[in-house]
C-alpha cells in the first residue's frame, strides 16, 4: 500500500479538473477544498487512514487496496471504510 500522507485538494470537476491542477492551469488556492491526512500501512494491501485536518473531530479510516476492472484491466482502487462503523 503506497503511503500518500500530505496535502489532499478534493476534486469534483472530474477528470479535467484533476489534470488542470496536477498541470498547475487551476491554481490550489482557498478556494478548493484541502484536507491533510496521515496514512501508516498495515499490511501488503492495508493500511490506516487519519484525518490531521479536523481537530477536534479526526476520524480513522481502514484503507484496503482491491481489484477493480471497471476502468482499465488489471485496475486497482482503494476501499476506505470508516472505522467502527459500515460507513464506505
Amino acid at each position: 500500500m503506497p503511503n500518500w500522507s500530505g496535502l489532499w485538494v478534493e476534486i469534483w470537476g472530474g477528470e479535467e479538473e484533476a489534470e488542470n491542477i496536477l498541470t498547475g492551469k487551476t491554481p490550489v488556492t482557498s478556494a478548493l477544498t484541502q484536507r491533510c491526512y496521515t496514512i501508516k500501512p498495515t499490511g501488503k494491501h492495508t493500511a490506516d487512514l487519519r484525518e490531521t485536518w479536523d481537530s477536534p473531530g479526526a476520524r480513522d479510516y481502514d484503507l484496503i487496496l482491491k481489484e477493480d476492472n471497471r476502468t482499465v484491466q488489471d485496475g486497482c482502487m482503494i476501499h476506505t471504510t470508516l472505522k467502527g462503523t459500515n460507513y464506505t
